[in-house]
């Protein structure tokens, strides 16, 4: 798969799939989509079926703060279950956001959280920086997603430690257009947690 950035609006050959509940909230996903680049589909939240644009261009997946705690769950747990979809770009869109909630939010594996109001030329930049980067994910019993180790507090309610050796895959990918290259993945173990844990009951079970 080449890697190489699209000419043009970076953003223009990719999708943004909005996850969201009502009108207002898919309009807001998708003024926001559209702003940066992309176009924008819905997802249908009842069965959360991936669009058919989706299979020859890399998704972005958009979700709206306020969508049900069911739905949020859900959603995220298909997409990064998903053999095709799982290294695709996660972004929750907030207004307000507290530093716990932002912690909260990384342990369930979201690339970016974006808080609103925000200039459409960042926001383009930053979502831009998605594709022909090569990033870091971890996949462990309770987390997949971008290497998110910064993040971390010391005596966060995400951070939990536990005696031990973890198991946890480390994948080096790199996104283009049209999908998505995994250039090394390696089986390590570690003493500590690599990523903020996720919280009871947003358990999603990726590896043995």
């Amino acid at each position: 798969m080449n890697a190489m950035m699209p000419r043009g609006r970076p953003l223009s050959q990719c999708v943004a799939c909005l996850v969201a509940e009502t009108p207002g909230q898919r309009k807001t996903l998708e003024t926001l989509a559209m702003r940066t680049g992309f176009e924008a589909v819905s997802v249908d939240p009842s069965g959360f079926a991936f669009p058919a644009a989706t299979e020859r261009r890399l998704p972005y997946f958009f979700f709206h703060c306020l969508i049900s705690e069911d739905l949020l769950l859900h959603a995220i747990s298909r997409i990064r279950s998903d053999e095709r979809h799982r290294f695709s770009p996660a972004v929750l869109i907030v207004g307000e956001c507290s530093e716990n909630d932002v912690l909260r939010y990384i342990s369930l594996g979201f690339d970016d959280i974006v808080t609103l109001p925000e200039a459409a030329r960042v926001l383009e930049r930053r979502f831009a920086h998605q594709i022909g980067t090569q990033l870091s994910y971890f996949e462990t019993a309770t987390y997949f997603g971008p290497d998110r180790r910064r993040a971390k507090r010391a005596g966060s309610e995400n951070e939990q430690k536990r005696p031990g050796e973890f198991r946890y895959v480390r994948y080096l990918i790199q996104r283009a257009a049209t999908g998505v290259d995994i250039l090394r993945r390696e089986v390590l173990l570690s003493s500590n947690p690599p990523v903020p844990s996720a919280p009871v009951g947003a358990t999603i079970g990726f590896i043995a």
